[in-house]
């Protein structure tokens, strides 16, 4: 029970969290309200839907500010995401396994997919400020 508690902590602190810098028309408005949801299922369900929107929100404000970089800073920004991509799956994979086998294992996944993507999402978007001054 307390995991399913600290873990609706986490997703309620995800959920409440403010979106990004970001252009507006690329942001499409508050994360959905996991913690809200009447089962796991459900849960699961609404965090798997916030990760996928974090992700499109980092798609974005990646492809925006990788067209104002030069070809060899573009270079170097494709490999330095690969890299980061590679490090937030392992990270998530790390955390995950802690709850394996449970039904929670597919919420505490995407929170914490969306918490890193929002994260970087967020470092991304202050380079991409940085670039439009």
């Amino acid at each position: 029970m307390r995991l399913v508690i600290a873990a609706a902590a986490t997703i309620a602190a995800f959920s409440a969290a403010p979106t990004l810098a970001a252009p507006a028309s690329t942001d499409p408005g508050p994360a959905p309200e996991c913690n809200d949801s009447p089962n796991q299922l459900e849960m699961n369900t609404c965090t798997a839907q916030a990760f996928k929107r974090e992700d499109a929100l980092l798609n974005q404000v990646y492809a925006a500010y990788r067209a104002k970089l030069e070809p060899d800073r573009r270079a170097a920004l494709t490999v330095a995401q690969k890299s980061w991509l590679a490090f937030r799956d392992t990270e998530c994979k790390f955390e995950e396994d802690n709850y394996a086998g449970g039904s929670i294992q597919p919420a505490i996944w995407s929170t914490c997919l969306a918490g890193l993507t929002q994260e970087r999402r967020k470092a991304l978007a202050a380079l991409l400020e940085d670039a439009s001054h």
